[in-house]
C-alpha cells in the first residue's frame, strides 16, 4: 500500500478536531441560551465522539501514540468507555469480524425482531453493557478474553477514574438540574443516533470472514460523513485499517464495490426483513 495513503494529515486533523469541539461548545451555549431543543443536535455531535475515539484508537489523529490515547480517553470518558479496553475490543473485532464465537461486537446480538430492533436503537443495551464493564473492571472483576493480562491494571485505573468522574457529574446535575441538557440528555439522543448509524456497518450481513461480504459501506450526505469522521466508509476501513479516515474515499474508488445503500434504504430493508421473518 502506498505510504501516502497511511500518512497522517496532522494539520487537517487538527482543523477537523477543533471544528468538532467548537460545534459541541456552540450547541451547548445555544441549548442554555436560546432553546433547550438544541440538545438534540448537541447529542448528534456527542455521539460522533465515538467515531473520533475509533480513529484515535487506530492512531490516525496524532503522530504520537500517547496523544492518540489521551484523545481516545477523553472521548471514552464522555461515552462511559475505557479507551484501553476499547482498543483491544476493537482489535479483536477487526481480527474476527462476524465470527459469532470471537467477534466481541456480537456480544450484543443484532436485532432479530421488531421489538429487538427498537430496543437496540434505544441504546439501553449499550449503556447497560458499558456501565457493567466499567463496574466489573473498577472492582477488579474484568475478564474479557481479548484484553491482555498486562493491560488489566490500566483498564482498572481508567474504569475507576470514569466512575469517579461520572459520580461527580451526577452530583453536579442533581445540584444544577439544567445541566442535564448538556450532559446525559444529549448523550441519550446521541446513542440512539449512534446505534442507527453503527447497525448499518454489519447488520444483516452473513457471518463469514470476507470483508467484501461481512462489512457494508453506507452512502450518506457530506455533513454526516464529516461529523462521523468518514466512518460510513466502513468496508474500506476494514479492508485497509491502516488508512486514516480522510483517505478512505480514495480506497472507496480503488475497491469500486457495488452501489452502497443510504441509511434510510438500509433501515427500511432491515425492518422489512424482520417483518418477513415474523410472518414466515
Amino acid at each position: 500500500m502506498s505510504s501516502a495513503l497511511t500518512q497522517i494529515n496532522f494539520g487537517g486533523n487538527m482543523r477537523h478536531l477543533a471544528l468538532h469541539i467548537s460545534l459541541i461548545g456552540a450547541l451547548g451555549i445555544l441549548t442554555l441560551a436560546v432553546h433547550y431543543l438544541f440538545f438534540i443536535p448537541l447529542g448528534l455531535c456527542l455521539g460522533a465522539l465515538f467515531p473520533l475515539m475509533h480513529e484515535a484508537t487506530h492512531r490516525h489523529i496524532f503522530v504520537r501514540p500517547k496523544a492518540n490515547h489521551r484523545l481516545a480517553f477523553c472521548c471514552g470518558a464522555v461515552l462511559l468507555m475505557s479507551a484501553t479496553w476499547f482498543r483491544h475490543f476493537h482489535q479483536a473485532h477487526h481480527r474476527y469480524t462476524q465470527d459469532p464465537k470471537r467477534d466481541p461486537e456480537l456480544a450484543i446480538p443484532k436485532p432479530s425482531s421488531i421489538r429487538a430492533y427498537l430496543w437496540y436503537l434505544s441504546g439501553l443495551p449499550t449503556w447497560t453493557s458499558s456501565l457493567s464493564t466499567l463496574i466489573r473492571y473498577a472492582f477488579g472483576k474484568g475478564n474479557d478474553v481479548f484484553l491482555p493480562q498486562r493491560k488489566q491494571p490500566q483498564v482498572k485505573a481508567e474504569a475507576r477514574a470514569l466512575m469517579v468522574l461520572h459520580a461527580g457529574l451526577l452530583i453536579w446535575v442533581v445540584w444544577q438540574p439544567a445541566l442535564i441538557l448538556l450532559t446525559y440528555a444529549p448523550l441519550v439522543v446521541g446513542q440512539i443516533f449512534l446505534r442507527a448509524f453503527l447497525l448499518a456497518e454489519h447488520g444483516g450481513l452473513p457471518l463469514v470472514s470476507g470483508v467484501m461480504d461481512n462489512t457494508r459501506t453506507t452512502h450518506t450526505v457530506a455533513w454526516l460523513r464529516w461529523l462521523t469522521w468518514n466512518m460510513s466508509f466502513h468496508k474500506e476501513h476494514h479492508a485497509s485499517p491502516a488508512v486514516p479516515y480522510d483517505k478512505l474515499p480514495v480506497i472507496h474508488e480503488i475497491l469500486k464495490s457495488e452501489a452502497c445503500p443510504s441509511y434510510t434504504t438500509f433501515h427500511k430493508a432491515y425492518i422489512s426483513e424482520l417483518k418477513h421473518q415474523r410472518t414466515s
